[in-house]
């Protein structure tokens, strides 16, 4: 889990395995771990580095709106995933500011993401794409 954006724009991300249609207090989280000496930091950002033992499935990004989330002129949410190693994008995620929403959230709201889009693949950007980790398998690769 991690805290992200600034004061009254904190969201709460965690990463959920499936189901995802579980109620809340049943869904199952991956296990999140930080590099060793990183102290947490101090106040809040706009990106985090965690990892993550894969496993083979798939994967959803829970985002949770902290109560007193205000949207203010923003349009909406970016969710974007990269691959750190290789600092290429992975995929990205628009959650459109709710019509009519002015105010600051009264509660806690969650937005689960279960698919990306502009995600590449055979050097195209495909949508709708399923979110999955896979892990690594020794043996004789052909």
């Amino acid at each position: 889990m991690v805290f992200l954006g600034p004061p009254r724009g904190e969201i709460e991300v965690r990463l959920v395995k499936p189901p995802f249609d579980a109620v809340e207090s049943a869904r199952i989280y991956f296990d999140e771990y930080e590099k060793l000496g990183t102290p947490r930091a101090e106040k809040l950002s706009y990106k985090s580095t965690r990892y993550i033992v894969p496993e083979h499935t798939s994967y959803a990004i829970e985002l949770t709106l902290k109560k007193g989330f205000d949207f203010g002129e923003w349009e909406g949410i970016y969710v974007w995933v990269y691959n750190k190693v290789k600092m290429s994008p992975i995929g990205k995620k628009k959650l459109p500011k709710p019509l009519g929403q002015r105010d600051l959230l009264l509660s806690g709201k969650k937005i689960l993401v279960d698919r990306l889009d502009h995600a590449p693949k055979d050097g195209k950007l495909t949508m709708n794409v399923t979110l999955t980790f896979r892990a690594l398998d020794t043996g004789t690769f052909i």
